[in-house]
C-alpha cells in the first residue's frame, strides 16, 4: 500500500490539475475536428487492473480514464482489443490513431506523441521460492532463461547486457505460467500486473525477489500514444487531460487500487478464465478412471465406492469448480490407462507423468512426491539400489509407470507383472519372487493391513514417484482448470490429505479387523456365559487388555519399521526419508542443514579380537555417545555396519564442525566394553541448494574416505 501512495503521490507532482471549469477550451478547427471525426484506440485485453475484458466489454482504470477524457473533450473513441504485441504493430502501420499503455522509449518517438504519464508501475524480479535465496542483482541471472514480452519497451536495453538467454512471450500471463512451470528461470514485470496473474492463475510457486532499478529499466510509465502527424488529436487529447480535476483522478485511483478486504482473493480462492468457466458449462460432467486397488492413493471397494487420496483430493475439486466428477469403474489399472487413450475417461486422479502417455495426456504439476521401495522377506539383507538386486525377480503392478522409469536405467531388471499390490507382497511371501516394488506409503499400507509379519522394507531404491491429476490432452483447458483446483486447495491441506490416508487409515483398517475378532470373542462368551456376571466383567478386562496390546503393537511396528533394532537408533528408511523431506524444506524455504557421515575406525579388529557380541556392544555404545551428544533436534541413524548418519538441521558448517568435534572427542575419551579406547573418522557436507540427495552423500562419503586416507580420528569437509 506504501508503494500505491508513493506512485500517487509521483503522479499528482507531474499532473496539471485543471481549475473548477470542467469544460476543456477548444479552438474552432478543433470542435470542428472533433465532431467530424471517428478514432480508433488500441487496449490491451489482459493488463488488470489497468484495461482487461469482462464479460466481453473493457474495463479496468486505463478505461475509466479514457471515459473521462472522451467526456471532457467530446472524442467518438472506438476501441481495438488485442495482445500488446500486435496493438504496437497496428500502431507503427497506422491502423489505429490511438495506443492505450504505451511507455515511452527513445525508439517509438520516430512515430508517437507521448501524452504526460497517468500512472508509474516499478517493474519487478519474479522467480520461484527458493530459487535466488542471495538476489545480488542481475549477475544473479547470468546464463538463466528470462522471460520479457514481445516488444516491451525496456527489451533492447536488457538484451544488450548479454547477460541471460531471453525468453520472449505474447503476453504477461504465458510468461507467468512459463515461470511456474519451471520453462525460464525468471520473470521481468511491472508489480501490479504480475501480481494480479499470481492470484488468479492461483501459482503458489513464485514470489518477487527484487525491483528493478529505475535508474537502469525505469518504471513503466502508462501513457497514450497518439499517431505522429496528429497534431490535432495529440492538442485535443493533452487539453482533455489536463482538465480531470483531482477529485476525478483519486475517484479512479480509489475505485481501483484503494484495499477491499472483502473482495481480495484468497489462497483458497479459484479464479477460472471465461474460456474455462464455458468449458465446465458445456462438459458438464468430468469422467474419471482409476487404479482400483492401490490403497492409500486409490480404490474402488466391493461395493464399486471409491476410495482414498485421490477421492479426497477430487471431492474438494469437484466442489470448487461446481461440477460433478464422475467415477468409470474398471477392474484392472490397464482398463483405466485404455478408456483414457480412447477418451471413455476425461482424467486419472493419481498418475505418473512417463513419456508414453504424453500421446494422450496432459499432466498437472506433482502434488506427491513418494520414494520407491523394495519389499522383501525379513531374513534379506539391505538393498541400497535397483543394481543390488541383480537379476532376481520382483513384481511391479502391470502398466505402472515405474516399469518404465526402472527399466531405463535398469534394463537388465527382472520384472514380473501383478495384478495388484496384495498380490506382489503375496508372491514374495511364498517365495515365487525376491521382492515387490512400489511407493512407500502402498507397501507400508499393506504389510500393515494384511499383517505381513514376515515381510519388511528391505531399502528404499534411487528414484522417487511424482504423482500428477492426468487429463486428456484433447481439451487442454481442463488441465489448466485441474491445476488451478490444485494450487488453490493448498499444499498444506494436500499433505493433510496424504497423511491421514497414510496413517489413521491403515490404523483404522488394522483396528476393524482386530476389533471383528474381539467383537467375536465378545459375543461367543456373552451368550455362553451371559447369567454370570463376573465372568462378563473378566471378559470386559480381556477386551480392554486386548484392545490396549493391539494399540502397543501398533506404536511398536512404527518404532521398528524406522528403527534399528541393534542401536536403537533410526535405520535407513527413516534416513531417507528425513533426507527428502530437509531437502525439500530447505529449497522451499531457504533453510540450512548438513549431514555428518562418520565410521569407527579399525572397527574389524574389535570383531576379530574380541568375537561379533562385544562387536555389538560397542557399536551399542558408540551409539549412545553420538545419540546423547547431538541436538535434541538433529536425527541419528546407522547407516550400515559401523557407519552412523547425523542429518542436522538449521544449521551451518561451522556449527556443523563444533557438533562433529565435540563428537569426536567424547569418543576418544570413551573406555568401551572391551577395554579399549576407539576413534572414528568423519565426513562433512552442507546441503546446496537444488542439490540431488545422492549428490549429498557422496560428497560427505568422499570426505570420509579423505578423513581415513589422511590418518583417520580427523574431520574432512567437502
Amino acid at each position: 500500500m506504501n508503494k500505491i501512495i508513493i506512485l500517487i503521490t509521483i503522479i499528482f507532482n507531474i499532473s496539471v490539475c485543471a481549475a473548477e471549469d470542467t469544460t476543456p477550451l477548444f479552438t474552432a478547427s478543433e470542435k470542428s475536428y472533433i465532431s467530424t471525426h471517428v478514432f480508433s484506440l488500441g487496449s490491451i485485453a489482459d493488463n488488470y487492473p489497468f484495461s482487461f475484458t469482462d464479460n466481453g466489454k473493457l474495463a479496468g482504470f486505463s478505461s475509466d480514464y479514457l471515459n473521462l477524457i472522451k467526456k471532457k473533450s467530446g472524442l467518438k473513441i472506438t476501441s481495438e482489443i488485442d495482445n500488446w504485441s500486435n496493438t504496437l504493430t497496428k500502431f507503427k502501420a497506422k491502423k489505429i490513431d490511438l495506443i492505450d499503455l504505451i511507455s515511452y522509449s527513445k525508439s517509438r518517438e520516430a512515430f508517437t506523441n507521448f501524452t504526460t504519464p497517468y500512472f508509474e508501475i516499478p517493474n519487478v524480479v519474479f522467480a520461484r521460492k527458493g530459487a535466488f535465496n542471495n538476489y545480488l542483482g542481475f549477475e544473479s541471472l547470468k546464463g538463466k532463461k528470462v522471460g520479457i514480452t514481445k516488444d516491451i519497451y525496456y527489451y533492447d536495453t536488457v538484451k544488450s547486457l548479454n547477460l541471460f538467454d531471453i525468453v520472449v512471450f505474447e503476453n504477461s500471463k504465458a510468461k507467468m505460467q512459463a515461470l511456474a512451470y519451471g520453462q525460464v528461470d525468471a520473470v521481468f514485470n511491472n508489480l501490479i500486473t504480475g501480481q494480479r496473474i499470481i492470484k488468479s492463475f492461483g501459482v503458489s510457486n513464485i514470489q518477487i525477489i527484487a525491483e528493478i532499478d529505475s535508474d537502469f529499466i525505469k518504471k513503466e510509465d502508462i501513457r497514450l500514444g497518439i499517431q505522429k502527424e496528429d497534431k490535432v488529436l495529440f492538442s485535443i487529447i493533452n487539453k482533455s487531460i489536463k482538465a480531470i480535476s483531482r477529485e476525478e483522478y483519486e475517484s479512479l485511483i480509489d475505485k481501483w487500487f484503494a484495499a477491499k478486504p472483502n473482495n481480495t482473493p484468497t489462497q483458497a480462492d479459484l479464479i477460472l478464465s471465461l474460456d474455462e468457466e464455458n468449458y465446465l458449462k458445456n462438459k458438464q460432467v468430468i469422467t474419471m478412471c482409476v487404479s482400483p486397488d492401490w490403497l492409500p492413493f486409490e480404490q474402488i471397494d466391493k461395493q464399486g465406492v471409491y476410495k482414498g487420496v485421490g477421492e479426497n483430493i477430487t471431492s474438494i475439486i469437484s466442489k470448487k469448480i461446481n461440477t460433478p466428477i464422475t467415477l468409470l469403474p474398471t477392474k484392472k489399472w490397464t482398463e483405466s490407462l485404455q478408456n483414457m487413450r480412447s477418451r471413455k475417461c476425461d482424467i486419472l486422479p493419481v498418475a505418473m507423468d512417463v513419456p508414453s502417455r504424453k500421446d494422450s495426456m496432459n499432466f498437472t504439476v506433482p502434488y506427491i512426491s513418494e520414494p520407491f521401495v523394495i519389499a522383501t522377506k525379513v531374513d534379506e539383507l539391505f538393498i541400497k539400489d535397483t543394481a543390488s538386486i541383480g537379476n532376481r525377480k520382483v513384481g511391479i503392478v502391470e502398466s505402472y509407470a515405474l516399469s518404465e522409469v526402472l527399466k531405463a536405467d535398469n534394463p537388465a531388471l527382472n520384472i514380473v507383472q501383478v495384478k495388484s499390490t496384495k498380490e506382489g507382497l503375496s508372491k514374495v511371501q511364498s517365495g515365487e519372487l525376491f521382492g515387490y516394488i512400489d511407493i512407500m506409503p502402498a507397501v507400508g499400507y499393506n504389510i500393515q493391513k494384511y499383517s505381513l509379519v514376515d515381510l519388511k522394507i528391505a531399502g528404499r531404491l534411487e528414484h522417487n514417484v511424482e504423482l500428477s491429476i492426468a487429463s486428456r490432452n484433447d481439451e487442454p483447458l481442463l488441465n489448466s482448470i485441474m491445476q488451478k483446483a490444485l494450487n488453490s486447495i493448498g499444499e498444506n491441506k494436500l499433505r493433510t490429505i496424504i497423511g491421514e490416508w497414510i496413517k489413521i487409515k491403515v490404523e483404522q483398517s488394522i483396528n476393524y479387523v482386530k476389533f471383528f475378532y474381539i467383537s467375536a470373542i465378545f459375543a461367543v462368551a456373552f451368550l455362553l456365559i451371559l447369567h454370570r456376571s463376573r465372568t462378563i466383567k473378566k471378559t470386559n478386562r480381556l477386551l480392554a487388555s486386548l484392545n490396549k496390546e493391539i494399540q502397543e503393537k501398533n506404536i511398536a511396528l512404527e518404532h521398528l519399521a524406522r528403527t534399528d533394532k541393534l542401536t536403537e537408533l533410526y535405520n535407513r528408511v527413516k534416513l531417507d526419508e528425513t533426507l527428502i523431506s530437509e531437502s525439500r524444506r530447505a529449497n522451499r524455504f531457504a533453510h540450512d542443514f548438513g549431514i555428518i557421515l562418520l565410521d569407527i575406525d579399525y572397527f574389524k579388529k574389535v570383531n576379530d579380537e574380541f568375537g561379533h557380541q562385544i562387536g555389538d556392544k560397542v557399536l551399542q555404545e558408540f551409539s549412545h555417545i553420538i545419540k546423547s551428544n547431538s541436538r535434541s533436534t538433529d536425527i541419528v541413524g546407522r547407516w550400515g555396519g559401523e557407519e552412523f548418519l547425523i542429518i542436522s538441521t538449521e544449521t551451518n558448517l561451522d556449527k556443523l564442525l563444533l557438533l562433529a568435534n565435540k563428537l569426536r572427542d567424547k569418543i576418544c575419551g570413551y573406555k568401551f566394553i572391551n577395554g579399549k579406547y576407539k576413534t572414528a573418522s568423519f565426513g562433512l557436507s552442507i546441503y546446496r541448494k537444488n542439490e540431488d540427495i545422492k549428490s549429498l552423500i557422496k560428497r560427505a562419503d568422499e570426505a570420509l574416505y579423505n578423513a581415513k586416507k589422511n590418518g583417520r580420528n580427523r574431520i574432512e569437509v567437502s
